[in-house]
């Protein structure tokens, strides 16, 4: 792919910044490559976050139809975990 390609591509989101896409953006913009890779890491560990915190709240929502609070009371639950509202 042209490096004009790559970089549409890239603009557009469609395709991550790879090792070799960042030395072409060093050489092209005079930033480090470093800068670039470590701009794509950081962008997929934030899609994850992102992706992980809507499992966790479908989790939730879940967590809160099951019967915790009698659970404890019966001591067939440890406290382990905080709850919102000292649930």
């Amino acid at each position: 792919m042209s490096p004009l390609g790559r970089c549409s591509r890239l603009i557009q989101g469609k395709t991550a910044v790879t090792a070799d896409t960042a030395l072409q953006l060093e050489r092209a913009t005079g930033v480090p490559s470093s800068f670039w890779n470590n701009a794509q890491r950081n962008y997929e560990a934030a899609l994850a976050r992102r992706n992980e915190a809507g499992e966790l709240e479908s989790n939730l929502q879940w967590l809160h139809k099951f019967p915790i609070l009698p659970l404890f009371k019966f001591n067939s639950l440890k406290r382990r975990f905080c709850f919102k509202n000292g649930e």
